[in-house]
């Protein structure tokens, strides 16, 4: 094809008219499932058109925009010869900078300059035909033209790739010289630590013979990279700002080790920006509107609507937000049928996600209408309780089910028959969060666990080994300390994977103490959940042991764990395993470099390590008075049964990683879905053997209260230093009370404190 289409370059064009024009919408193939057409309400000229509604009339844009993903159209030839392809895009993300795209047609690159096609930035859709610099085989000079495809008659498959084209080589020389600097960073770090005193003289020239050579080095290579950048982008701009202040303070760098006492903060943030920058300059988002093949002559067609057609535009679209509700979606279902309403409150992103699966799956297979809105967490209790709630409730924390249990306000779902093949799609500890006396109030849509994450390289290079069990861990202290290195447990509640509904400022209890906790045979609450346990011998020990390692080891409390991690300073901690995704999108120049491993355990006399990490869910709740009220209880049980089936739980989290980028992981508590979410086989090893020691978070009537308690008596002990069992002992006392207060609240049967009995 190349060949036929060089020879009849030159040759006279004839055609002059419109061949064929494709929407968005009638892509043939697409290298993801979540590659769906998407709105655009900023212009008039958009097909389909509507000035207020939701209109899926563009593909691409933002989950279309990493490096490899591509989409394909096919297009009809009506005879041999040569054609343009012109496409209306909108390039709006890339201010200063261009998006970049392959170009192959039946699977195949026409020319070399068609696998580096560059669409500029524009705040307005473009109508151009797909064009780029060449060499002119006659004189031989570079100049920007239009490309003409030869294509013989018949169907033709055009397809768009993602690609960095020659930016690639320049964010991997990025990538590189990160790492090095950030091996030069540590070393200064050994030496001075993370704060170093501005008036002590840490003699780094001496200590680190070669740091003059190494910056010098280093700056070369950064300046060579800036030039190749503006070559390639045109002036400087934001994005190349953290080279250009690194280079700037390079010099004073190299002729006076004082200045690295005062400057070593900057030179941090310059090393964490370049990170950054290669995280700009490698989406590449782009939305396209259609895709044609023309002859000589464009057709008579215009990118954008003139002056008149856009003020009527902006008219009617502000007219029409007036009688819109973006929070409610259209269902696909029409008529005189059984509907249900469904809340949830994470996001708009999940709300269209969600809607589109309900209309693409749920309702065409029951025939149920689902009136989803998009609401405020704090909106669900007092509506459920006004008579205004739904019928489910999806994406909540797993402290709601119960509490609305003890209320009377949740539906028990053992009361179907096929409710114990539902839940066994689900680990055992998954459904923990949801029993109360003897029924189960909710299913689980989301679940999280406390992982290890450990650096590699670093690891590797001090001749460390990653630590089995805590004994082990408590080795390691010395020997990161020793080269002013850190570990973190995280303290902040576990990131919520749903809405969290406010119930009593609830605060989840923290992992890495309920890890050492359900490790040492302890519980939170005792079987009937009248009472606190944590005044108890082991969990007396492990909060003790918790908090020693922030007034014995000085532990940090709060830091910011990914950019820590990232630049060394933090080579190991124990977070939610939500933090993997950030790491993989956010820490580019370190990946390959680290990894994640089980939480330690506790080795016993025969050797064996017992582990136990506890887990964290989401839910999907029925309410009850909504379900009596309209009828609709079985409708609603068919709703979260489908809704955290396997193949439901896996189509949206591989969507919402689409629109969100791997940040956007959900992660599924359906078992199967589990298995179908790619991880490296690393990761998937250490995750399928922590299913293995997952245990459940138990909630009580007034346990919301519990992790706050416990958080409190955790800073006062590592603040003020305060006796740690004492400290315990009054905040459990707390907790008791409370629980005592909404059991009389509800009518509960209390706990007799003289028989250990209900009373």
């Amino acid at each position: 094809m190349q060949q036929a289409a060089e020879e009849n370059l030159r040759q006279p064009v004839r055609y002059v008219l419109l061949i064929q024009r494709v929407q968005n919408a009638d892509a043939a193939l697409k290298s993801g499932p979540s590659f769906y057409p998407v709105n655009d309400r900023t212009s008039p000229l958009s097909e389909p058109y509507h000035a207020s509604n939701i209109v899926l009339n563009c593909i691409g844009d933002t989950a279309w925009n990493e490096p490899g993903e591509w989409i394909a159209w096919d297009l009809e030839a009506p005879e041999d010869g040569l054609y343009r392809i012109v496409l209306r895009y909108k390039q709006s993300d890339l201010r200063g900078l261009y998006a970049t795209r392959k170009l192959t047609i039946d699977g195949e690159v026409p020319f070399e300059e068609a696998g580096d096609l560059r669409f500029y930035h524009s705040s307005n859709f473009q109508l151009k035909p797909i064009s780029g610099k060449r060499e002119d085989p006659v004189d031989k000079k570079e100049e920007t033209q239009e490309f003409w495809f030869y294509l013989e008659k018949g169907t033709h498959r055009i397809a768009l790739e993602v690609t960095l084209g020659e930016m690639g080589r320049i964010l991997q020389a990025i990538d590189d010289q990160t790492a090095k600097l950030n091996n030069i960073y540590r070393q200064i770090i050994a030496i001075t630590g993370t704060s170093p005193d501005t008036y002590q003289s840490y003699q780094l020239f001496t200590r680190i013979p070669d740091l003059k050579e190494n910056i010098q080095a280093r700056k070369a290579d950064v300046e060579q990279i800036l030039a190749d950048l503006t070559a390639l982008t045109g002036s400087g701009s934001e994005r190349t700002a953290p080279l250009t202040r690194l280079l700037a303070m390079m010099d004073e760098l190299t002729d006076s080790e004082e200045e690295w006492t005062r400057r070593l903060g900057a030179f941090k943030e310059c090393i964490t920006a370049m990170g950054k920058t290669v995280l700009d300059f490698k989406n590449q988002p782009m939305k396209i509107d259609y895709i044609l093949l023309a002859g000589e002559e464009m057709p008579d067609m215009r990118a954008e609507g003139n002056f008149f057609e856009k003020t009527w535009h902006g008219i009617c679209a502000f007219i029409g937000s007036f009688f819109n509700d973006y929070n409610v979606a259209d269902s696909a279902v029409q008529g005189d049928v059984e509907s249900i309403d469904v809340w949830l409150s994470t996001g708009r992103d999940q709300f269209e996600v969600i809607r589109r699966l309900i209309n693409e799956s749920f309702e065409s297979e029951t025939g149920v209408r689902v009136n989803l809105r998009l609401i405020n967490a704090d909106v669900l209790l007092p509506s459920t309780f006004t008579g205004n709630g739904p019928d489910v409730a999806i994406q909540i924390s797993n402290t709601a089910p119960v509490n609305f249990a003890f209320r009377g306000a949740a539906l028990d779902l053992k009361q179907f028959e096929d409710y114990e093949s539902i839940a066994s799609r689900f680990l055992p500890s998954a459904m923990e969060s949801f029993y109360f006396e003897d029924g189960c109030y909710a299913l689980p849509d989301q679940m999280s666990f406390p992982v290890m994450f450990y650096r590699t390289d670093i690891l590797d290079e001090l001749g460390l080994k990653v630590p089995d069990t805590w004994d082990e861990l408590l080795g390691l202290i010395p020997e990161l300390q020793r080269y002013n290195m850190e570990m973190y447990f995280d303290t902040a509640p576990p990131s919520t994977m749903g809405a969290v509904l406010s119930m009593g400022n609830s605060v989840p209890i923290n992992t890495v103490f309920l890890s050492r906790l359900f490790q040492t045979g302890g519980e939170i609450y005792n079987e009937d959940g009248t009472r606190c346990l944590l005044s108890r011998e082991e969990a007396n020990a492990a909060f003790k042991w918790w908090t020693q390692f922030y007034t014995q080891h000085g532990f940090p409390r709060d830091i910011d764990f990914v950019t820590r991690f990232r630049l060394g300073e933090v080579p190991l901690g124990i977070v939610d395993l939500s933090t993997y995704t950030r790491l993989a999108v956010s820490a580019p120049e370190i990946r390959g470099a680290w990894e994640i491993a089980q939480v330690p355990g506790i080795r016993q006399a025969n050797g064996e390590v017992t582990r136990a990490v506890p887990c964290v869910t989401g839910a999907a709740m029925i309410i009850q008075n909504a379900v009596e009220k309209n009828g609709t209880k079985d409708a609603s049980w068919e709703f979260i049964k489908w809704w955290t089936s396997g193949d439901t739980q896996t189509r949206y989290a591989l969507e919402m990683e689409a629109i969100l980028g791997s940040a956007g992981r959900y992660l599924v508590a359906n078992l199967d879905a589990f298995e179908r979410v790619e991880w490296s086989l690393s990761t998937t090893k250490v995750l399928n053997e922590a299913l293995k020691t997952m245990k459940g978070i138990p909630q009580v009537p007034g346990g919301y209260i519990t992790g706050r308690y416990l958080n409190n008596a955790f800073v006062t002990v590592i603040t003020e230093y305060e006796n740690a069992a004492d400290t315990l002992y009054e905040s459990v006392e707390l907790i008791n009370e409370e629980i005592d207060v909404k059991r009389r609240e509800f009518g509960l049967e209390l706990y007799n404190e003289e028989g250990g009995e209900l009373q």
